[in-house]
């Protein structure tokens, strides 16, 4: 029994290793495409679905969203919606997976319209027609494994303190057929009022 209780968490860790390999969203360069030609993008992920647009052979640092369920494409934005793209022909580029702290994120949303620009440490609250609020990450917490992709903000300047929570999800803004692979619920509470928002986040 002592035996089956130690080889159970390595049989688990395993299993779940390579659900970790890939962490979305990262950016990721056309890879073998011939020079004359394009990288389709499908309205599935399908190589029979519709084509609705073309990435040039040569394109670099495109947001990889998600994947298919039998991993063989990858899921990135164009235009006002989202399209699938046959992984074979993207090289993901060498990045911290996005819930380390250490990348850019560009968040937002709708009703009413708010952004938020992150840089590690920092955060740049937008609305229409008010001046830019800064604002200082107070503390920070994730899991120490990072499987479930979540983190966690305090966040206090200018008069203002709150929260905000980002994680892992399928997040799409409700303007657009857009699709995105983080979502945030953000809290602030400032002096002349109390904020809630809840948005999309993509690399910055």
């Amino acid at each position: 029994m002592k035996r089956l209780v130690l080889i159970l968490p390595l049989v688990l860790m395993s299993l779940a290793a390579p659900a970790l390999a890939e962490s979305f969203p990262h950016y990721a360069d056309v890879s073998g495409v011939a020079a004359d030609d394009v990288l389709n993008i499908r309205a599935e992920p399908l190589a029979s679905a519709p084509i609705i647009g073309v990435i040039p052979p040569d394109t670099t640092l495109i947001e990889v969203t998600g994947a298919s369920e039998d991993g063989k494409w990858r899921r990135l934005n164009a235009g006002e919606r989202s399209g699938w793209v046959s992984a074979r022909y993207l090289k993901s580029e060498p990045m911290p997976p996005w819930w380390t702290e250490r990348v850019p994120l560009f968040c937002y949303g709708t009703e009413p319209f708010w952004s938020v620009s992150y840089e590690p440490g920092l955060l740049s609250l937008e609305m229409p027609g008010e001046e830019p609020r800064s604002l200082g990450i107070e503390w920070s917490g994730a899991p120490r494994s990072g499987a479930f992709e979540t983190i966690g903000w305090k966040i206090r300047g200018g008069g203002a303190e709150g929260f905000s929570v980002l994680r892992n999800r399928e997040c799409s803004d409700g303007m657009s057929d857009r699709k995105y692979a983080i979502g945030i619920d953000f809290f602030l509470r400032t002096p002349e009022e109390d904020l809630v928002f809840t948005g999309c986040c993509a690399l910055n």
